[in-house]
């Protein structure tokens, strides 16, 4: 056996792995709809242990949705996660810019109200204004 038919039978071994854990976990007609293929294509990949060109795409293109299924969840969650990030971080600078403001109304309320009983309290000392 040369390096090139050992190679092909290893990337055969995945898929037919592949095909005799979804006919055992299903059924034949089952595991034919999930691939979309009809009954008679699995059945002989599955009794002969020969994968149709055919075949082997439906398993390569199950394989290859089943290992991304997992990193689209993730990518959906990172995503969803950065659409929350910056809802909040617009909420938190709409309130940092709305302390900002009640601070400086507060400022502005407390120092005319400091000035007005700083000149009560001098009025109050100075009998001159009584």
């Amino acid at each position: 056996m040369d390096g090139s038919s050992s190679v092909v039978n290893v990337r055969h071994l995945q898929p037919m792995a592949l095909l005799r854990d979804l006919v055992e976990e299903n059924g034949r007609v089952k595991a034919a709809k999930m691939l979309g293929v009809c009954y008679w294509t699995l059945a002989l990949a599955a009794d002969t242990g020969t994968l149709t060109g055919r075949m082997a795409d439906a398993l390569t293109r199950h394989l290859s949705s089943d290992v991304r299924s997992p990193l689209n969840e993730s990518n959906e969650r990172v995503a969803e996660l950065e659409k929350r990030i910056a809802a909040l971080e617009g909420k938190l600078t709409y309130a940092a810019e709305a302390v900002r403001s009640a601070i400086k109304e507060l400022r502005s309320d407390v120092g005319d109200g400091y000035e007005s009983l700083d000149r009560r309290f001098v009025d109050c000392l100075d009998p001159q204004n009584a």
